[in-house]
């Protein structure tokens, strides 16, 4: 299941700057083109699918030593998405850093 979340999440992650390049034989594209949605809907759906199997990690592993090894690793992943100009979603998000709440599984107050 990892494995398949960072390639959901890597296509997610990828969606925009493929979008601005104009790039068509993309995996939402494909997708989109097979299910006979738009672009969009199969963006949403995809996030919605990437949010469930999260979820579904998290339950499997429950809380400890494992658990935080792999929260560490989806943060990293995504981190490495939002700070690497390839991607450009500074462009998106408007900042330079983003802070998760809760992505380690404790809501920050």
């Amino acid at each position: 299941s990892t494995v398949f979340t960072r390639r959901l999440l890597s296509d997610v992650l990828s969606f925009y700057k493929e979008e601005l390049a104009g790039e068509t034989g993309n995996y939402m594209s494909d997708r989109a083109r097979a299910s006979g949605k738009s672009v969009q809907d199969t963006l949403q759906e995809v996030v919605e699918e990437t949010i469930v199997i999260v979820e579904r990690i998290r339950n499997i592993l429950g809380e400890g030593p494992v658990r935080d090894a792999w929260e560490s690793f989806a943060s990293g992943w995504i981190a490495f998405h939002t700070n690497s100009p390839r991607y450009r979603l500074k462009d998106l998000i408007g900042c330079e850093y983003i802070i998760i709440d809760g992505i380690d599984g404790v809501e920050k107050r």
